[in-house]
């Protein structure tokens, strides 16, 4: 809902204060909005879960490592730089 034009221009009229009061504890004070919409529609019980990133959420993320490196571990984010030399005899990182 939040890349609809409309929706987007009623949004930036607002006040930061109307939008999310993170004084309150997670699961209310962010996205009030998107609160709001759900308890007026009656979907309450929803209204007050905290967010969680889906690929955390469904642990799709430790599928996806697992299938893209071969383990569920969490990357150290340490890369090593392996030269192989090229059709040309030069050295090429990857």
């Amino acid at each position: 809902p939040y890349l609809e034009e409309d929706v987007m221009a009623y949004l930036e009229t607002l006040p930061l204060e109307e939008k999310c009061d993170m004084t309150r504890p997670l699961g209310e004070g962010d996205k009030l909005v998107l609160r709001k919409v759900a308890r007026m529609i009656g979907v309450v019980e929803c209204s007050s879960l905290v967010k969680r990133a889906i690929q955390f959420g469904s642990r799709i993320a430790k599928v996806s490592d697992k299938s893209r490196f071969g383990s569920s571990r969490k990357a150290t984010g340490q890369k090593k730089i392996v030269a192989d030399k090229g059709l040309d005899g030069a050295n090429v990182n990857h």
